[in-house]
């Protein structure tokens, strides 16, 4: 939010056709639906679309060690599929979707808690794909810093 962003325009019409044939539509905010696809491409759809638009994130809590987050924002349409995939893969509980400005058709879905963000963690990054390192180095550092006080340690290779 409010941070540098970056526009594709694409003036050949005949190009532009062939994108939306492969599913790049105009202002994706709004249109974008949960997916059907092959159950073993939805980490790699999930860790992409994290990737442009989610973060893990650090904040205080009553313990010793900070509480890890995760976050990602869309359409609420988006996320309840996106929401309804992790309770039934990895056992999340529902959360609130909370809203993220005037459009209250936006909104962010979050997990919070070691627990079920290393779950979360542990799903995107342990079978490997490509992805942004400043995002996976988050829970990396995270579980360096705090693991083994928690029990926990690395749910991928390093």
């Amino acid at each position: 939010f409010g941070g540098p962003r970056r526009v594709l325009e694409i003036n050949s019409p005949i190009m532009a056709l062939d994108l939306r044939k492969y599913g790049l539509v105009e202002n994706k905010t709004f249109k974008l639906r949960w997916p059907s696809l092959p159950s073993n491409l939805y980490r790699h759809f999930i860790r992409g679309y994290f990737d442009g638009d989610g973060s893990f994130s650090l904040h205080k809590s009553k313990c010793k060690s900070p509480d890890l987050r995760f976050s990602v924002v869309s359409n609420k349409i988006f996320l309840r599929g996106m929401q309804a995939f992790l309770v039934k893969k990895l056992g999340l509980s529902f959360n609130k979707i909370y809203d993220t400005g005037k459009d209250r058709r936006c909104g962010a879905l979050q997990y919070g808690g070691t627990k079920q963000t290393l779950s979360i963690a542990k799903f995107l990054y342990a079978q490997g794909g490509d992805c942004l390192l400043r995002k996976k180095g988050v829970v990396r550092n995270y579980i360096i810093r705090y693991g083994s006080r928690l029990g926990h340690a690395l749910p991928w290779a390093a």
